[in-house]
């Protein structure tokens, strides 16, 4: 069955993937992602691409601004900075 899965820092190095095997095997995704350095931002493009604005929906904003979001049956938080200061 379906799932509608929300990942955070969708366009990332590991939720690119997260997301591509979420899609491939039929579930509809919101993708959240800020899109800074360490996105990929031809991303989106190439879900809707694949499996159209119904399967995947890109929300460009950041998690700590996002207000409400949809019903989702999930959530994976892959949003996170690379090069952080302690």
């Amino acid at each position: 069955m379906s799932k509608i899965v929300a990942v955070t820092g969708s366009c990332g190095f590991i939720g690119r993937y997260v997301v591509d095997d979420l899609l491939a095997r039929g579930d509809y995704v919101y993708a959240v992602d800020a899109l800074t350095y360490a996105a990929d931002p031809s991303l989106p493009a190439v879900w809707q691409a694949a499996y159209g604005p119904e399967r995947v929906h890109f929300v460009p904003s950041d998690i700590r601004t996002l207000g409400k979001f949809p019903y989702v049956d999930a959530v994976i938080n892959l949003a996170a900075e690379t090069h952080v200061d302690n």
